[in-house]
């Protein structure tokens, strides 16, 4: 199988150790627009080759499966951008934390889209970033959009399965709904508690657990600024949500109402204990 992989980032490079780790006969095919990325990739070994922004992306027109895996603005133009390359001789799938803005695009003519958004990643970005098995146990959640036939959907499904995630099937409100909730809240909550605890001029307290717990704070704050302005409307209602909830909790302590105040912790502790292993 021909794939290619367009942006060598943490995600793009994780999943091109991956495939040529687990795929059999994979030929993996790179592409990004960075020079210093283009030469990284290109002595890791991993790749056939490695195209820059000198090539046409129609070098890729060769491949089976193109993965696009750019940023989260990037993503529909670079999609169109691949699509008036290769047309319909391969399939394009992406990786991009928001899905609702890419359903427009199934109206291209013969598009072979086939949306994709594995719930991995780390703090880290760039292609030296990348690891594999950064998939391992992961869900990975395969949208079809109207344009998307069963074969395709299949075929992502299986290189999925064949990298070590777990693929869930989802439609783009149904996902975006969903990250929202479980990936882009919390790293809001993540920045806004480093800057909140953190402060000039005070020692440095903290243990072992708000470490843990700001630990993707060190993320891109411009890649998830690109996913606050896709998911906007989402963003807003969790954050309305959270707030609402800490405010509940604040009540009670205001009131005393400590036999509430533990009820509501455990209700969180419990669902930690019984969904995450």
């Amino acid at each position: 199988m021909n794939i290619g992989i367009v942006g060598l980032g943490l995600i793009g490079g994780s999943l091109a150790g991956d495939i040529k780790a687990r795929v059999k006969d994979a030929r993996i095919f790179g592409y990004d627009c960075c020079e210093r990325t283009v030469e990284k990739a290109r002595e890791s070994g991993l790749f056939e080759q490695v195209f820059s922004k000198t090539d046409n992306l129609t070098a890729l027109v060769m491949t089976d499966i193109i993965i696009v895996a750019v940023s989260v603005a990037s993503t529909a133009d670079t999609i169109r951008k691949v699509y008036d390359a290769v047309g319909d001789k391969c399939i394009i799938t992406d990786v991009c934390s928001v899905k609702g803005h890419l359903s427009e695009l199934s109206s291209l003519w013969g598009i072979r889209l086939v949306g994709g958004h594995p719930m991995a990643g780390t703090e880290k970005s760039g292609f030296e970033a990348g690891r594999e098995g950064l998939f391992d146990g992961a869900v990975y959640i395969v949208t079809p959009y109207p344009s998307t036939n069963k074969s395709d959907l299949n075929t992502v499904i299986k290189l999925v399965e064949t990298i070590g995630a777990k693929p869930l099937l989802m439609e783009a409100e149904e996902h975006d709904t969903l990250a929202s909730r479980a990936s882009h809240l919390p790293h809001m909550i993540a920045y806004a508690l480093s800057d909140h605890v953190i402060r000039d001029g005070e020692p440095y307290i903290a243990g072992k657990g708000f470490t843990d717990m700001i630990r993707i704070a060190s993320s891109s704050p411009e890649f998830w600024t690109e996913v606050a302005e896709a998911n906007r409307d989402n963003m807003i209602k969790e954050l309305d949500t959270m707030i609402l909830r800490l405010a509940d909790i604040k009540g009670m302590i205001e009131r005393g109402d400590w036999e509430k105040l533990e009820k509501r912790l455990e209700q969180g502790r419990k669902k930690r204990e019984q969904n995450v292993k």
